[in-house]
């Protein structure tokens, strides 16, 4: 989209410059990398069956449900794309790589020096880890670890004390609330990662983010109306 501007710098208008289908249905999450030169995006349910990954069973996944009762699905996938590209041509060639990534991927939270992505797989009740570098060089290859995340449908994920903890709002979206909570995952080594805490949260939290504190957690309780505030120090 390009952006028109009033004298007073507010915008006033736009113009569609393309669209990018990312080849999957239910986009749910899009993160810009820090350095700005990568758009990372989530879909939940893939209908790009050249995806890497599909030798891996933590990624390519069959059986996928939105809660009791659904349809199965399959899993469903990650795309990056090359943010220069995209604004130049805003077409499929803008696309470095399309990875599947369990079921039903989400929010993603990135490392600031561009070198991890987590996601959160709500279907899997996990967080994976992936490596952005090899994303670009070989994505089949590049997930480094996962953790289950001793909660039902994890949606928002945020790192804070520097990129060493991730916090997880696990939203418990189609239960009753009683895996609702936020996890605290080690997110040092992602091969090893694993829930350290979790603290008690109320119903479908959904959001975190961090103050300037890099220790001050921010949650909100979608469906309590409420907002947590959580100090980790």
């Amino acid at each position: 989209m390009s952006l028109t501007y009033d004298v007073n710098g507010n915008i006033n208008g736009g113009t569609l410059l393309g669209q990018i289908s990312t080849g999957g249905n239910a986009i749910a999450g899009m993160l810009l990398s820090p350095d700005v030169t990568r758009l990372y995006v989530t879909s939940e349910v893939s209908k790009n069956s050249s995806a890497a990954g599909g030798g891996n069973p933590v990624l390519a996944r069959t059986g996928c449900l939105q809660g009791a009762g659904s349809t199965p699905q399959v899993n469903g996938i990650l795309t990056v794309i090359d943010v220069a590209e995209a604004e130049s041509s805003a077409t499929t060639s803008a696309i470095i790589a399309t990875v599947d990534a369990g079921c039903s991927p989400v929010r993603m939270a990135e490392t600031a020096d561009n070198s991890t992505l987590w996601v959160a797989a709500r279907g899997d009740n996990r967080v994976l880890a992936f490596s952005t570098g090899m994303l670009e060089v070989n994505a089949a290859n590049a997930l480094l670890g996962y953790a289950d995340t001793q909660g039902a449908a994890p949606v928002g994920v945020m790192l804070f004390h520097g990129g060493q903890l991730l916090a997880v709002a696990n939203s418990d979206r189609f239960g009753t609330g009683s895996n609702a909570n936020l996890a605290i995952v080690s997110a040092v080594y992602p091969a090893g990662a694993a829930v350290l805490t979790t603290v008690a949260a109320g119903l479908f939290p959904r959001e975190v983010n961090v103050g300037s504190d890099d220790a001050t957690l921010y949650l909100t309780n979608y469906s309590s109306g409420s907002l947590q505030v959580i100090p980790t120090k």
